[in-house]
């Protein structure tokens, strides 16, 4: 239902700041991460861009959900921001299970898993990648992933409207 919603494109550009988006999506997931002893770094430098807060709520959620599922007992998230000045690019990596290099063209594609029997001990349907690449074209943003098997993966997301004074009315 959100990719049928987002697809209409009725999104509301506000000044959001990502290290208070961050801390809300540690404690949706504070539960996996205390049982993981996942520990969680962050470098955010630059924090304040123009989007939609609840859509870059779920984008963020979606994809630090992802790494905590990939990642065994002990395991680590690295959360960063950078980038030029007309630019702010946010790094989520992980040193989880990794995929193969084959599965990450798959993996933005809705109800598509790389290890199928996930879907079964963790719930979900597959669309939560699909659905961040739809909040990511909305936001006029590029994701970017890589991935190595058994040493993790890292999601690049560069937003280019963090300066820009949108007008509402004309979405």
């Amino acid at each position: 239902m959100d990719l049928a919603c987002l697809n209409h494109g009725n999104i509301q550009f506000q000044t959001i700041d990502f290290e208070k988006i961050i801390e809300n999506v540690e404690q949706t997931l504070r539960q996996d991460i205390h049982e993981k002893k996942i520990q969680i770094k962050k470098g955010l430098p630059r924090t304040e861009l123009q989007g939609d807060k609840d859509l870059l709520e779920s984008l963020i959620l979606n994809i630090m959900e992802n790494a905590v599922r990939a990642l065994a007992l002990d395991g680590k998230i690295e959360v960063k921001t950078y980038g030029g000045e007309k630019e702010l690019i946010l790094s989520i990596s992980d040193n989880g299970m990794g995929m193969k290099e084959g599965e990450l063209g798959k993996v933005l594609e809705p109800f598509y898993w790389v290890d199928k029997s996930r879907s079964r001990v963790y719930g979900g349907a597959g669309l939560g990648l699909a659905l961040s690449k739809q909040i990511c074209d909305l936001h006029h943003a590029e994701m970017n992933m890589s991935s190595k098997l058994e040493m993790g993966t890292k999601v690049e997301i560069k937003f280019t409207t963090l300066l820009q004074s949108v007008d509402n009315s004309e979405i």
